[in-house]
């Protein structure tokens, strides 16, 4: 816990991502895989696999931007860094544990942003827009973009602000549009683009084996195929004393041929 507060309080970071908690999500996210890093381990060697191919599919090694990129257990930096002319890491909160593990990579940059591009618009007057979100992050020759464990992250903070507004259907519309909003323009990119994402979760009781299983993406559909997992994300005790919670994950290494339309 004092590691946290230590963290939290040192780690430079906008006011957007303190005061709507993603520096502290970011934070508490480190600790957990530091306690299930046994359990994370298959997931995080999966989703690197998968940001490799998408690497080797790459026909430019300019730039590579990664989505996603603010915890960099599940990125494999220094292979990116040996490939790639540049490494960008794209995310609103960057916990100096991370600085301080890349910090002698000369062509990585980290980018402070707001992938969804929702948040400057939740903070305005009125029920907001859905807009196609600039996944380039306002960079130029970018040779490959990868989401990775994003996509269901993005209507966290959105949720819990529009969660007083009564037109729960609106609400509801706005999310999914929000999910399908980075899917399009992932796959209206110029450049090569890979997603790594968990699609739904389930909770199973330790002791009777009953298990419950919900969607996360706001009722989006991925198309089928690409290589896919499990995600132990909280066994017991992690989160629940006596019950495992599981991510079901898929990674496409080449996004634009994954038949999403």
């Amino acid at each position: 816990m004092l590691g946290e507060i230590l963290e939290y309080a040192f780690t430079p970071a906008s006011r957007l991502a303190r005061t709507q908690g993603f520096l502290r999500g970011a934070i508490q996210i480190r600790s957990r895989h530091g306690r299930c890093r046994n359990a994370w381990a298959p997931h995080l060697a999966r989703t690197r696999r998968v940001i490799l191919e998408a690497a080797r599919l790459c026909p430019d090694r300019g730039r590579v931007l990664i989505l996603g990129g603010g915890l960099i257990h599940d990125v494999p930096v220094a292979e990116l860094c040996a490939s790639f002319g540049e490494v960008l890491l794209a995310d609103l909160a960057h916990p100096i544990s991370s600085r301080f593990q890349t910090r002698r990579y000369r062509n990585l940059r980290r980018l402070e942003v707001d992938v969804s591009g929702v948040m400057a618009r939740l903070a305005r007057p009125g029920f907001p827009e859905i807009q196609r979100p600039d996944l380039r992050c306002g960079e130029s020759d970018v040779d490959l973009v990868v989401s990775v464990n994003l996509l269901s992250q993005l209507c966290w903070a959105p949720t819990r602000i529009l969660d007083p507004y009564p037109e729960r259907d609106r609400v509801r519309t706005f999310l999914a549009g929000v999910v399908r909003a980075h899917l399009d323009a992932l796959n209206d990119l110029p450049c090569a683009a890979a997603l790594v994402t968990d699609h739904a979760w389930r909770r199973r009781e330790v002791r009777t084996g009953k298990t419950d299983r919900w969607e996360v993406l706001q009722g989006i559909a991925l198309p089928v195929g690409g290589d896919r997992w499990d995600w132990e994300i909280a066994p017991a005790p992690e989160r629940e004393r006596s019950a495992d919670f599981t991510a079901e994950v898929v990674g496409y290494a080449d996004w634009k041929q994954s038949g999403w339309a």
